[in-house]
């Protein structure tokens, strides 16, 4: 987390306000930064504890290992037109990323064959296939909704 509102924020495990055992930033001041690292699969809740309705949730995955031949079958250029967003995915060294129109690429995580993960992005992209097994699009979560896209390329 990074501080520029000029007014201290913590973040600290916990809900509503309320610090549980476990981690704490103590105060954060304006321009300061707290980071850490989360090694064991499972859900973290955090707060604010000097603004209550500050809350969050960090969820980390037990790492899926895949074949990396099925990234084959995702790479390609893909428009999702609600989003009016372009999105290329491409394979390098055994590992899958994303670029949107000119972003720079993020590596995905998978899930599962078809659900991948972005880091700080807490909602899985999920690739499409037909009857015959070939990708035909990906849905994007956002703003609470469902974003589906087709593969162009």
């Amino acid at each position: 987390m990074d501080q520029y509102e000029g007014v201290p924020h913590t973040v600290t495990s916990g809900s509503g306000g309320v610090a549980e055992e476990g981690f704490d930033s103590g105060n954060i001041a304006l321009t300061q930064s707290f980071a850490l690292r989360f090694d064991q699969p499972g859900e973290y809740s955090y707060t604010c504890i000097l603004h209550p309705t500050m809350n969050g949730t960090v969820t980390v995955f037990e790492p899926t290992t895949l074949d990396p031949m099925i990234y084959d079958a995702y790479v390609g250029q893909y428009i999702v037109a609600s989003l009016n967003l372009e999105l290329t995915v491409t394979k390098e060294n055994d590992r899958l990323f994303v670029q949107p129109g000119g972003d720079s690429k993020v590596e995905l995580f998978p899930d599962s064959e078809t659900r991948y993960y972005l880091l700080g992005f807490g909602a899985p992209i999920t690739f499409v296939k037909d009857d015959k097994g070939e990708v035909t699009g990906l849905i994007v979560p956002f703003g609470g909704e469902d974003h589906p896209g087709n593969k162009i390329k």
